[in-house]
């Protein structure tokens, strides 16, 4: 029946509202363990630095050091979504020119189905040439601006739809993480198409029909 159909549809509209607030709780989770690791980066690099200027410290900085290099290794390891720091070039004029992949997680090869030893240390005009016109002014904004931005874009490699936050990570560094939305997207898609072939059912109809909703006095 008819009403059966858009009851359905309504249903499936507010289990698509509620996926969709999910993802969106699961990458500020993700954003706010990316800064994490960023930070133990960071305190890592500055525990490094300091071990150079004060010998006297040494066996303090080294085991401060291990710690944060620990602490690093298992938040980016463990986050769900794929992660990739990079590091953006410059031509001899100072212009964004290219950038250089310095570190994947496990998540990244899964969602990408690139291989970290096969990218790590190689910039993208060795390994993706043609992505340099799509992908170099958003990045070198993000660098340049120190303001994330977040887009969708759709990996040839994979066949896979993906969603990419793109965020500084330092200077002349930024970090993406990236999200496969194949699936919401199809569901979507067909969601789109079940409204339109209701709405074509109910506009051709020969019989008169109305919804009405009853409102009850409390």
């Amino acid at each position: 029946h008819l009403y059966d159909v858009i009851e359905e549809l309504k249903t499936s509209k507010e289990q698509l509202q509620k996926s969709e607030e999910m993802l969106r709780d699961s990458r500020r989770a993700a954003l706010n363990l990316m800064e994490d690791a960023l930070a133990a980066r960071k305190q890592a690099e500055e525990a490094n630095a300091e071990l150079v200027r004060e010998n006297a410290d040494r066996r303090q900085a080294e085991q401060e050091l291990r710690v944060s290099e620990e602490k690093y290794r298992l938040l980016f390891e463990n986050m769900a979504e794929g992660f990739a720091l990079y590091e953006l070039l410059y031509d001899e004029q100072g212009r964004p020119a290219d950038w250089r992949v310095l570190e994947v997680n496990e998540a990244y090869t899964r969602h990408t189905g690139l291989l970290r030893d096969a990218i790590v240390g190689r910039t993208i005009s060795e390994l993706f040439p043609e992505a340099i016109p799509e992908y170099l002014p958003r990045f070198a904004e993000v660098v340049a601006s120190q303001q994330a931005v977040e887009f969708e874009t759709f990996s040839k490699l994979t066949g896979r739809y993906q969603h990419v936050a793109s965020f500084p990570a330092g200077p002349h560094r930024f970090a993406n993480a990236v999200t496969d939305i194949t699936e919401r997207n199809q569901a979507e898609q067909l969601l789109k198409n079940s409204e339109q072939r209701y709405r074509s059912l109910f506009d051709n109809m020969i019989d008169g029909f109305a919804y009405h909703r009853i409102i009850l006095n409390e």
